[in-house]
């Protein structure tokens, strides 16, 4: 079962990779191809979050709507992000 909690963090608190530390933790086969189906999990709960509340936002205008779907477009981001440092795991 491919849980991978040590890879949960906080939207808000990324963490940064620098350049001489990018290729220094290599993950085994089995840990990419469980991080790769948990990236995009989380990229299609975000995106379907980001759908139901630009629709709520639309239907209903609201301050606290505003920064829920800015919040979720931010987490997009986020995910984005970490396909992109999970991919140079692969290299």
């Amino acid at each position: 079962m491919c849980t991978l909690d040590c890879f949960a963090r906080p939207a808000a608190a990324p963490v940064p990779v620098a350049a001489d530390d990018a290729g220094a933790a290599h993950l085994s086969g089995h840990e990419l191809r469980c991080l790769f189906k948990r990236i995009a999990a989380l990229r299609e709960q975000a995106q379907l979050a980001v759908l139901g509340a630009d629709a709520a936002r639309a239907a209903e205008p609201a301050a606290a709507l505003d920064r829920i779907c800015s919040a979720l477009h931010e987490a997009e981001l986020q995910i984005a992000q970490a396909e992109r440092l999970a991919a140079r795991q692969i290299d």
